[in-house]
C-alpha cells in the first residue's frame, strides 16, 4: 500500500526514501528521535517510524515537508519510482 501518482499518460509514480540507512543518520545527525522527527512533519510515530524505515510512499508536499526539516535536498532523500501502467 502507498501513495501512487498518476502521470498525464497513466503511468504510476511513488516516493520513496532513496537510502533508509542515510536517512536515518541525517536524522541522528540532526539530533532527531523518530518520534521527535514525526511530530515536526506532523504525522504519528507508526506512520513516521513506516517512513524513516522505507516501508512506506509518501505525497510530493510530505516530501516537501521533510526537505525543510532536514535541510535537505530532495534528491538526497528521495527517490521516484516510474511504472508505465499497462494499457488493456
Amino acid at each position: 500500500m502507498g501513495i501512487k501518482l498518476l502521470l498525464d499518460g497513466g503511468d504510476l509514480m511513488k516516493i520513496r526514501i532513496k537510502d533508509v540507512a542515510t536517512f536515518n543518520e541525517i536524522l541522528i545527525r540532526r539530533g532527531l528521535t523518530k518520534a521527535a522527527f514525526s511530530r515536526e512533519i506532523g504525522i504519528s510515530r507508526p506512520a513516521g517510524n513506516n517512513l524513516c524505515n522505507g516501508k512506506t510512499t509518501i505525497k510530493p508536499e510530505m516530501a516537501k515537508k521533510v526537505t525543510e526539516v532536514l535541510e535537505k535536498p530532495f534528491d538526497e532523500l528521495f527517490r521516484i519510482d516510474h511504472k508505465p501502467r499497462v494499457k488493456r
